[in-house]
Parts: C-alpha cells; structure tokens; sequence
C-alpha cells in the first residue's frame, strides 16, 4: 500500500482464497486480525482478482469489494494441449504399477491440504458419498489421496 501511496503505481490484488478464513478453519487465534488486513487491502486495492466465483462473492459482500473493481481469475496451466494419448497411458500404466491397480479400475486423484476444511470436507464428500454410490454400482475404482494433515481418525485410510 505504501508503495501505491508513494510511487503512485497501481495496487492489484491476486487472491488465491480467503486467508482469513482458511486460518480461521485450522484453528488460529489470529485469524481476525488477517481479516481485517484483508478487507483494507482489498478494498484499497486499484483490482482484486480472485482465484472462486465464490470468494469474489464473498470479497463484495463481506469484504465490501466493489464489483467493478474486482473478477475471478481462476487457476490455469501452462500447456498449449492435453498431453498425448502415449503420455497418458505411461502415466497410467505408472500408477497401476505403484498403487496395485487394475487396468480396469477407475483412478480419481485427490490432491490438497488436508488440515484445511474446505478440502477435508471435499475428501469426506469422495468417501462418504462418491465412493459408497460407486461401490452401490460395482464400479471398480480405486482413490488417491495425496496432501499434508490427515486427521488422526483418518489413518486407518493409509497405504490401502
């Protein structure tokens, strides 16, 4: 901001979610006080990108972001097409033989941090609701897990 004030240049803002929240969720005490710094950097901010249609939402309702000065930005990658049907196979036959997997079954990957609730919410939905309508249909499939903060009641899913 003072870089703003003093040089005159433009404050563009790239949100990749809610840290305030997100702090909030793992427990930490602070979490009110990033969320008042982000509402005062957003709102001084010349642009706000956020990463959700979500968080933009939440960035103009809550954080009092006006709409015209902000847009969701989501991520993108950094290939100009999909890997080759070779590639993907490779890749694949990888997996079948690290995991144990049939050529048959059906792979999901879940990837993130673990100890964050949006994505511990996300795997119990995969577990409690997609894996449980999939075993209904004896759909084989098996689901990688892959982040960091595995709640303890949780490692009986370990090395399966």
């Amino acid at each position: 901001m003072l870089l703003k004030w003093f040089c005159k240049i433009k404050l563009i803002v790239h949100s990749h979610n809610i840290e305030s929240l997100r702090f909030k969720s793992t427990g930490k005490w602070w979490w009110s006080i990033l969320w008042k710094y982000e509402k005062i950097t957003c709102n001084l901010a010349d642009y706000v990108f956020f990463i959700t249609d979500e968080d933009r939402d939440y960035g103009v309702k809550k954080l009092g972001v006006k709409e015209s000065r902000c847009t969701t930005v989501t991520y993108g990658i950094e290939i100009d097409k999909a890997p080759a049907l070779t590639e993907r196979n490779a890749a694949r036959k990888e997996l079948e033989r690290l995991y144990n997997i049939k050529g048959s079954e059906i792979i999901l990957l879940f990837n993130g941090t673990l100890n964050y609730t949006p994505n511990l919410n996300a795997l119990k939905f995969i577990l409690d609701e997609l894996n449980v309508a999939m075993l209904k249909t004896n759909t084989a499939c098996k689901i990688i897990v892959c982040g960091k903060g595995l709640p303890a009641e949780m490692n009986d899913l370990k090395n399966y």
